[in-house]
């Protein structure tokens, strides 16, 4: 459900076949409420005007993630000629929540599972095995009411600005933070400055420099402005057969299934205009990426690069984090990170811009654009 008024949305049925007066009838119904709980109650009215009630029951809070029945029993005390609807009735805005296993049978209240066998039920496809047909969604939307925290800035700027108070729209701060939430956490690779090398062999520890070309060569080398370290490998010349690459790895970095990394680092490159540089975590048993494949394209100045990435499976050994290329030219790497860092779909993307609920009818922005 979206943005609803009072009347909020009802999953109903119109029922042809008109009840008795004086017999006693059922209606049940399973839900399950979705993201966060829902209210929700059952409603029986006549199939056309007045649209009097048969029966309207109280509202009843439906948990998350768990099967309910809601069931309503009530006894028929006037015609209904017209033939009858009910309906499912939700009035909470944004409200999500599943229904399944409706019925509407004569006689006193019995689980659904008996009353599948022992009761004849009045509603056509109760379960949505054939479609939706006949059921019905019917909502009550007034987009007008929806209010944005943008233009919920706006308006309160342009008032103070009425009044010469400058305001800075609080908007912006919700973009000062990249997606995946706040800072980082530890990164899984292990000397990602390059920092520390032990043997001074011109490879950092923990890494791996792997030359495959006619001529290539690797070294560890300062920044300009000292504050740090790169790795630079060179390809000078490809192999007779034409093939050459240049990879800087670390193997038996950890991932878990599900979680999100922003893989991140400065490169530059001389040679290689245009070319596209890929980043994989795979693994080396069975050779499949971990993580999909990423590809930066390196400039002749330092750059920076973050990639958001998803795990497909867990494994803390034998996998291999590699950064390579195969042309001939030059590459340079520095301060290499792949941190988990929260899901990019949730949190403040999602509840930062729409801080909203219904208020009152009107609202400026329909009528002045803004």
């Amino acid at each position: 459900m979206g943005c609803v008024t009072g009347r909020g949305g009802q999953l109903l049925q119109k029922v042809s076949q008109p009840p008795t007066v004086g017999k006693t009838y059922t209606m049940t119904v399973m839900v399950k409420a979705l993201r966060e709980p829902v209210q929700l109650r059952l409603e029986i009215e006549r199939a056309g005007r007045p649209w009097d009630r048969a029966y309207r029951g109280e509202m009843v809070t439906i948990p998350v993630g768990e099967w309910t029945p809601l069931h309503a029993t009530f006894t028929v005390d006037k015609p209904f000629p017209e033939g009858w609807q009910a309906y499912v009735a939700c009035f909470d805005d944004g409200g999500l929540f599943r229904a399944d296993v409706l019925q509407l049978y004569e006689g006193t209240y019995v689980p659904w599972q008996q009353a599948a066998t022992s009761r004849e039920n009045l509603f056509a496809n109760p379960s949505f095995e054939a479609g939706v047909a006949p059921w019905s969604f019917s909502p009550d939307v007034n987009r007008n009411r929806r209010r944005t925290y943008r233009r919920a800035s706006f308006m309160l700027s342009r008032i103070l600005a009425n009044m010469g108070v400058g305001a800075t729209p609080p908007l912006l701060e919700h973009f000062a933070t990249p997606p995946g939430g706040g800072a980082d956490a530890e990164t899984v690779l292990r000397n990602g400055d390059l920092g520390a090398d032990a043997d001074a062999n011109g490879t950092p520890d923990d890494w791996a420099v792997s030359l495959y070309a006619g001529t290539a060569d690797t070294a560890r080398e300062q920044l300009p402005d000292g504050a740090g370290w790169a790795q630079r490998m060179t390809i000078a010349a490809l192999r007779d057969d034409g093939k050459g690459s240049a990879m800087l790895a670390q193997h038996d970095v950890p991932a878990t299934a599900g979680q999100w990394y922003r893989i991140s680092f400065r490169a530059r490159a001389e040679g290689l205009e245009g070319v596209r540089v890929p980043v994989a975590l795979v693994s080396t048993e069975d050779w499949q990426a971990i993580v999909e494949y990423q590809r930066f394209v390196p400039a002749a100045q330092w750059q920076d690069f973050s990639f958001l990435v998803q795990a497909k499976r867990t494994a803390e050994a034998k996998t291999r984090f590699q950064i390579w290329f195969d042309r001939v030219g030059s590459v340079w790497l520095s301060d290499i990170r792949m941190a988990p860092v929260n899901a990019p779909d949730q949190g403040r993307w999602l509840a930062g811009l729409y801080l909203d609920q219904p208020e009152e009818w009107d609202d400026p922005y329909r009528f002045f654009r803004w």
